[in-house]
């Protein structure tokens, strides 16, 4: 241990220390953000255990979607699957941080046969380690955030999904239930009308076939509900689906939201888009990761890594030991390899950042297209609460006055009726179109609540 006391030998001895650093990461060399994505990805995996281990939550009366679409993306397979993944791709961005393995060398030597060493011979231990320079570590580290940002934002999109469908589900059940509801309303008003040209036909007012017509008419209702309620049991299995219940669980009754005019222009729509939409953002994720990895092939072209051994000599005679320092480089300007990886990383960068732009344009048609269609659905809405609907109201009740007064005939009430149940029935189901495209607008742009189209939701 002399040898340590002197200058060479504490040099060497600090050498030797140095390779044999853990090589754990640090935390200030982690990528901006890092920490800010690490904490959103726990909290979502801890309420995905804290769902697994609960009977589940109580859904909300009337139904909210919002609940729905939270529910489900902590129970849906494929969800959960996105979000393990980002935790995985986090968990390689410490790992890329991370120093090359330490190397345990054991050499023999023996110049027996060399007369200038009389007989000499020699064992030799050694440690070496390789650190790269020229920010490669970091740099892969870097490529690898971007990747975890990537698979984020698609584990986002996915979660957008999930509430998209939600909405259009309970959209659907609430235009199955309010029909059902119409159509029975339709029911007993033909039994009503049947009963009073029961009484007319008594009298000798009317004939027979009057009766006769309203009975029809309330049959007919009763088939088209069958229908109704076909569809909003379908309605109620899809979001008993989402929430991975059994298919027949109890569901609550469905609203719509409280309409509102459209105020946000399309211009504004897209501008938000640029930080909400996950299919972007995951693009320029995408785009800023093979920038990464493009910087990374260009440091191995150019900047070589340092080698470092230490290592101790000792002679099995016992009479000559030496302690032994070396460090080195690689020459990566003499490797034609080199110049092929920038060529194919320069290659991926250009092709992301064209991807980039091609996700760009169809967003920007894909929030164009929601746009015009919610504007139809609103006009549609319109006009059925303000002319359509109060005007078939009407021409029932004339229709209905003038046939108790016999200055109409019955066949001129029944058509006054089907014009009032198409108009009401009309006017329910333009109400659920609008709220469908309203969540497929909301899903082009990228917002989260269940919010009025074009108005910031949280995110």
């Amino acid at each position: 241990m002399s040898r340590f006391r002197s200058p060479i030998g504490c040099r060497i001895g600090a050498l030797a220390l140095i390779l044999l650093l853990p090589g754990e990461p640090l935390a200030a060399g982690l990528p901006a953000g890092y920490s800010e994505l690490d904490a959103r990805v726990r909290e979502a995996l801890a309420s995905v255990d804290a769902a697994s281990m609960s009977t589940g939550e109580t859904l909300a009366s009337p139904l909210d979607p919002r609940q729905i679409g939270r529910l489900a993306a902590r129970v849906n397979p494929e969800a959960i699957e996105a979000l393990t993944r980002v935790r995985r791709q986090l968990l390689a961005v410490r790992k890329e941080l991370g120093l090359p393995d330490v190397e345990l060398k054991l050499e023999a030597s023996d110049f027996t046969r060399v007369p200038e060493f009389n007989s000499m011979q020699g064992n030799m231990l050694a440690i070496s380690r390789v650190f790269p320079l020229g920010g490669k570590l970091s740099g892969r580290a870097a490529a690898t955030f971007h990747g975890a940002r990537q698979a984020y934002h698609e584990y986002e999109g996915i979660v957008l999904d999930l509430i998209k469908d939600a909405r259009a589900a309970a959209a659907e059940l609430y235009s199955a239930e309010r029909q059902t509801r119409i159509l029975n309303d339709n029911i007993a008003l033909s039994r009503q009308m049947a009963e009073v040209a029961r009484i007319k036909y008594t009298t000798g007012l009317v004939i027979q076939q009057d009766v006769l017509k309203a009975e029809v008419e309330a049959a007919r209702y009763e088939n088209e509900q069958l229908e109704t309620v076909r569809m909003a049991d379908v309605a109620r299995s899809m979001l008993a689906t989402l929430l991975v219940r059994p298919v027949d669980a109890p569901i609550p009754p469905a609203s719509l939201p409280t309409a509102t005019a459209e105020t946000a222009t399309v211009e504004q729509l897209e501008s938000m888009a640029r930080s909400t939409r996950p299919e972007l953002l995951a693009a320029a994720a995408a785009a800023a990761k093979a920038q990464a990895e493009l910087r990374i092939a260009n440091a191995e072209r150019h900047r070589p890594d340092l080698m470092g051994q230490v290592g101790y000599m000792q002679n099995p005679l016992g009479d000559m030991s030496s302690w032994q320092a070396m460090v080195g480089i690689n020459l990566p300007w003499f490797n034609s390899r080199r110049k092929h990886e920038v060529a194919e990383a320069a290659a991926g960068a250009a092709g992301e950042g064209r991807r980039l732009e091609a996700v760009w344009n169809r967003t920007r048609f894909v929030i164009r297209e929601a746009h015009l269609r919610v504007r139809e659905s609103a006009a549609s809405v319109a006009l059925f609460r303000d002319k359509l609907v109060p005007q078939a109201n009407q021409t029932f009740d004339s229709a209905r006055a003038n046939y108790e007064t016999d200055r109409v005939d019955f066949l001129t009430l029944v058509d006054a009726q089907r014009m009032l149940k198409e108009s009401t029935m009309g006017q329910v189901r333009a109400e659920a179109e609008l709220e469908r495209r309203r969540a497929d607008l909301d899903r082009a742009v990228g917002t989260r609540a269940q919010t009025p189209a074009g108005q910031e939701a949280s995110r």
